[in-house]
């Protein structure tokens, strides 16, 4: 009887010690996950933000995009710029290039990582960065979407640069061992710019972009 008694005493502490444990992970989890995901969601914007920028440029290079061959400025007989014209064609194709293979090579890219101090994830200001160092590992999956973007700046007297932007726009998740987190990064990259000789209109030039026409703003 009393071997009994003890195997059921041993089964309840033992019940009771992993219900402990399992509260304790438990309310770890609680206080690590948004670390993790907070610290995983700026590692992963550091690495899009880098494959925006090397993709745009190498695609740049392959077809050949220069201000002349995408954009064309027409003068009135005053010398005053009368409208800026784009290749719509040539701008979308491009565009549409720039998406692809961003994807793609988010695809190809190697597991992301994030490393964080144990004294970090304790939540104290005493123990902030210090201790050993946890490594939490992420895959990436992403969402593009892109628009151009331009802006004429003051480059001197009857001088305008004229700047042509691509803004990417990044729906990121990133896949974390135990739970995923989304997050958002926009992105701006110059794809051709010029100094424009000439009268060119205080409050807007009228462009043709993606088959619209929209104000550029002079600054």
């Amino acid at each position: 009887m009393r071997r009994r008694g003890d195997q059921g005493r041993k089964r309840c502490i033992f019940a009771l010690f992993l219900a402990l444990l399992l509260l304790l992970a438990f309310l770890a989890d609680l206080k690590i996950r948004p670390l993790v995901k907070s610290a995983a969601c700026e590692r992963a914007k550091i690495e899009i933000n880098q494959i925006i920028n090397d993709t745009v440029s190498d695609l740049i290079k392959t077809e050949e995009i220069t201000y002349n061959n995408i954009i064309t400025v027409v003068f009135d007989d005053s010398n005053n710029v009368k409208t800026i014209e784009s290749d719509v064609l040539k701008l979308n194709r491009f565009k549409a290039d720039v998406e692809a293979a961003i994807i793609q090579n988010v695809k190809d890219c190697d597991n992301g990582n994030v490393e964080i101090r144990l004294g970090t994830l304790l939540g104290s200001d005493y123990f902030a960065g210090r201790g050993p160092q946890l490594r939490f590992q992420f895959d990436l999956a992403t969402t593009v979407e892109s628009t151009f973007r331009d802006q004429f700046i003051d480059a001197g007297i009857n001088q305008t640069k004229h700047q042509l932007m691509l803004q990417v726009m990044t729906g990121i998740t990133v896949l974390l061992p135990w739970y995923n987190t989304d997050c958002e990064l926009v992105s701006q990259v110059l794809i051709a710019e010029t100094i424009i000789v000439g009268n060119v209109p205080d409050s807007y030039t009228q462009i043709t972009l993606d088959g619209l026409t929209v104000s550029g703003q002079n600054e």
